[in-house]
């Protein structure tokens, strides 16, 4: 991905502009109000490059990041009440599938 280009956009108009250019050329723009970056609007093929197909399960896998990542949440449960939390697990089982769109 290349550096994208930064343009200053606050109206509904200018970042509809925004987009229609990325449609157009393809280069990924980021937005800025009040000097700051708010949002990155890319194209199709950044998108799809960025995020993969999904068809390789292990792509952008670090073993490194991972054995961190399980180290840093070591002990996040050790004051947990697991009675409540076993209650609580059956009964958001016993609501899945319940319709809460409509009142009874």
């Amino acid at each position: 991905m290349t550096t994208p280009h930064r343009v200053r956009a606050v109206t509904d108009e200018e970042i509809a502009q925004v987009v229609r250019e990325v449609r157009e050329d393809g280069e990924a723009r980021v937005i800025e109000a009040d000097g700051e970056a708010i949002a990155v609007v890319i194209g199709p093929a950044e998108y799809a490059e960025l995020i993969g197909d999904g068809s390789d399960l292990w792509a952008g896998y670090d073993p490194v990041k991972a054995r961190d990542a399980l180290r840093a949440a070591r002990g996040i449960f050790k004051d947990l009440d697991r009675e409540r939390f076993m209650r609580d697990i059956k009964e958001a089982r016993e609501q899945e599938g319940r319709d809460f769109s409509t009142t009874e």
